[in-house]
């Protein structure tokens, strides 16, 4: 009896095995015959957009700045090359804009003026930065200088008294007449050429600005139509006893560093750029013997991204959105922004004679800087 209840044991547990294995064989074989009807899924792979060439005329202080082509690179896409030239070269009626996608103007002048000249071209712009003019001198220079009266001490920065120096100029007269023999030469406050120099144009009407027929001690304004008899033959004159002149802001500075003249009109941001491009000990050798020193009055210049082509408002955006692009700018080059938030003292730099907010007047409208400009090509 045992005997046999075992063998029914047995035979039930080969039964149920032999079930089981029926229904396993049978779950895989629909199990596969599922999988095989499903639609075969193609894992996903964003594309890596191409890169975009662009090439801008002007512009070279930023968009050559390796961090910069960095950024544009790896995160936008955008391959800028860059082709240095003065505001005015750049807007000129015989400058051609095939395969030029973008115009980088030092100056609200020059960007007036690619509308008249290239009426239709523009797509969009954008004022980047600004910076204002400041005068530049030695450090032997500038003692004499404050001893003279034309310069005085504010705090820890320096302002100019412009008039007596820009009518020395008119006159011929030499820096020891106002008082500073210790430079040996005529009166020269050197600026680059406001027919090429966006810089240029700007420092020619700072010094109108303060030849304007107005009442004694009245601080300088911009010049007006009204006083263009009076002051074009002047600011031609001036124009004539400069001599030789830089075509474009950039080269003004370095000439004025490598040459050594006594004193130059340039900005801020030329400066600072040129500072941030040294090791710490030679920034120092340049702090010791180069003194900014700005007008009684300054005025500011912008700087105008203007995109001529569709794939440049890319760049355009990146600039104006983009805060690493807008502190690069600020702490490598001293511009203060026309967007963004960053602040509107130039950043990281101890240069103690530069000011948070130097005083400073406007622009003269455009008319009168066509007509100053017209005078001098005369």
């Amino acid at each position: 009896m045992s005997r046999n209840r075992l063998i029914i044991i047995f035979v039930l547990l080969a039964v149920l095995m032999a079930v089981l294995i029926a229904v396993i064989s049978l779950v895989s074989r629909a199990t596969r015959e599922y999988q095989a009807n499903l639609p075969t899924v193609t894992p996903s792979v964003t594309p890596i957009p191409e890169m975009v060439s662009l090439h801008c005329l002007g512009g070279q202080i930023y968009l050559n700045d390796p961090e910069i082509q960095r950024i544009l690179r790896e995160e936008y896409r955008l391959d800028v090359t860059v082709e240095a030239m003065g505001s005015f070269q750049m807007v000129a009626p015989a400058t051609d804009y095939s395969g030029v996608d973008c115009v980088w103007t030092g100056s609200i002048a020059a960007y007036e003026a690619l509308g008249v000249n290239h009426p239709g071209v523009e797509v969009a712009h954008e004022t980047v930065f600004i910076t204002f003019l400041m005068n530049f001198t030695w450090d032997n220079y500038l003692q004499p200088a404050i001893e003279a009266g034309i310069v005085k001490q504010q705090g820890n920065a320096y302002v100019m008294d412009m008039e007596p120096v820009i009518r020395g100029m008119l006159e011929e007269k030499t820096w020891a007449e106002l008082g500073i023999p210790e430079i040996p030469s005529y009166v020269n406050m050197r600026f680059s050429a406001p027919e090429s120099s966006g810089g240029g144009l700007s420092s020619l009407a700072l010094m109108g600005a303060y030849l304007t027929p107005r009442q004694e001690d009245a601080p300088a304004r911009p010049m007006r139509d009204a006083d263009m008899e009076e002051l074009l033959p002047q600011l031609a004159h001036i124009w004539e006893v400069t001599g030789q002149q830089s075509d474009s802001s950039p080269e003004n500075f370095d000439e004025f560093r490598t040459k050594g003249w006594p004193w130059v009109i340039s900005s801020e941001s030329l400066f600072l750029g040129y500072l941030k491009s040294l090791s710490p000990e030679q920034q120092q050798q340049v702090t010791d013997h180069i003194i900014g020193v700005y007008p009684e009055y300054t005025m500011s210049t912008d700087h105008v991204l203007v995109c001529i082509s569709q794939p440049c408002l890319k760049l355009l955006n990146a600039f104006r959105d983009d805060v690493r692009l807008q502190q690069i700018g600020w702490d490598n080059y001293g511009m203060r922004l026309g967007v963004g938030g960053v602040g509107a003292t130039p950043g990281d730099t101890d240069i103690p004679w530069i000011l948070p907010n130097p005083q400073f007047i406007p622009d003269p409208k455009q008319s009168v800087m066509d007509a100053v400009q017209a005078a001098i090509q005369q």
